[in-house]
Formats: structure tokens, C-alpha cells, sequence
């Protein structure tokens, strides 16, 4: 008798487990453990992975652009083409201070989009592109201009800075308040247009600005803005 599980079984296990809201470091391990657990565990995996991507670290992205360009396997660059629907990048420091002055995440995540962006015809399913990241300063994301080249198919843009408890909330609030735009932050005005929905957690005002100035709002934009916080949807077409 098998004591594998049946299919659908498992497609729903790893489903579950994929789009629960794990730490990076968890999901770094469920990605490691996926591999080893059976062929049949690892094919799936593959599937669920492809169509809600996590990018969790530099190192993942150049994995990610490796399989996108066709360095890694046929099949998983097949996988993406067919079945890519969300991309998260998603990354975590132990404290906001001390930080470093720069941060290869951004690069990465300005590399990924910017490579997509580049060919047009692939990831048609795409409409979905998030950004989560624990106790960065915005500095270290945004001076790399990392939705500079956004894939014109995406809809959905949410971003979400957020801090542990060891970062006071007078810290968060000053943060939160900050109107001064640095000149490397750049977007230009109307970028993002095609985006139909786009919410923005836990930035500076000038941040919330700068975002919402290359979105443009769009006709029939219903807009929620406060400190630190946008959440705005335009009519559909």
C-alpha cells in the first residue's frame, strides 16, 4: 500500500502552507524542505511556487532571473510564463538600527522588474506585485528607484513597511511624517498608471507622494490617505 498522499491532497497542503503568512526565514525553510520531501512533493511545490512567486533575498532574485531567462531549468521558466500571477518581494532585519546606508534588496527588486518589463510577452498572468519588508529604512529600498521599470500587465501594487516592537513608536511616527523627497527617489509623474489598486502601509508622507503622483490616481480614483498610509482603487475599465 502507498503511503504517499494523493495529489490533490497535497496540491492543497502546500497551497495552504504557501499563501499562509509566514517569515521570510520560515518560508526560506519550507522552500529548502519542498525539495526534499518526494518527487511528486517537489513537482507540486514547483507549480504552487510559480504561480504566487516569493523573492526573499538578493541571492533569490538572481535565482529568479536565472529561471526567467532560461539558465535554469525548461520546465520551471515554463511554469512561470504559464502560471505567474503575484510576485512578492519580501525581506526582514533584526532591528531598524543600526542600518546599513544601502541594501542590495532594492537593486534586486529594481533588477527583477526592470528584466520582466524588458519582455513584454512574458508573465501575461501577472497582476500582482507586493513589497514587504520588517525594519528597513525606506532610504535603502526606494534610492534604488525599484519600481522605476513596473511590468505594464501588473494591477495590483502594495507596499508595506512595518517595524518590530523593539522600534518605539515615536520612531515609527516620525518616520511616518517625513514630507522630504529625496532626489534619488524618483518616479516619474504617471508611471504607474495601468495600475488599478495600489496601497501603501507604514512610509513617509513624501513616500505616500512620490507613489501616488506616478500612479496618477486615475479617473474614478477612490482615494485613503493618511500619515504613513494610501489606499486607493480606480474604476475598472
Amino acid at each position: 500500500m502507498s503511503t504517499q498522499l494523493p495529489l490533490d491532497i497535497t496540491e492543497q497542503i502546500i497551497s495552504t502552507l504557501w499563501l499562509s503568512p509566514l517569515s521570510p526565514s520560515h518560508r526560506a525553510t519550507f522552500i529548502k524542505s519542498s525539495h526534499l520531501v518526494s518527487k511528486m512533493w517537489d513537482a507540486v511545490f514547483s507549480r504552487v511556487a510559480a504561480q504566487d512567486v516569493y523573492i526573499l533575498s538578493d541571492s533569490h532574485s538572481w535565482r529568479f532571473l536565472d529561471i526567467f531567462s532560461g539558465r535554469g531549468t525548461s520546465h520551471l521558466r515554463h511554469l512561470l510564463d504559464h502560471l505567474c500571477r503575484s510576485i512578492t518581494f519580501e525581506h526582514e532585519h533584526k532591528s531598524l538600527f543600526p542600518c546599513p546606508e544601502e541594501d542590495e534588496f532594492g537593486r534586486a527588486i529594481y533588477l527583477v522588474l526592470r528584466v520582466i518589463s524588458a519582455s513584454p510577452n512574458r508573465l501575461p498572468r501577472l497582476r500582482r506585485v507586493a513589497l514587504v519588508v520588517k525594519d528597513f529604512l525606506e532610504e535603502t529600498i526606494f534610492n534604488d528607484r525599484p519600481f522605476l521599470y513596473m511590468p505594464s500587465q501588473v494591477r495590483e501594487l502594495d507596499i508595506n513597511f512595518w517595524y518590530g516592537a523593539e522600534t518605539t513608536s515615536d520612531t515609527v511616527f516620525g518616520i511616518k511624517l517625513k514630507t522630504h523627497i529625496f532626489e534619488r527617489f524618483h518616479i516619474p509623474r504617471g508611471s504607474l498608471s495601468f495600475i488599478r489598486r495600489l496601497r501603501v502601509k507604514g512610509t513617509s508622507m513624501a513616500v505616500v507622494k512620490l507613489l501616488l503622483e506616478a500612479w496618477g490616481g486615475g479617473l474614478g480614483a477612490s482615494l485613503g490617505i493618511r500619515a504613513g498610509y494610501l489606499e486607493g482603487e480606480t474604476a475598472s475599465w
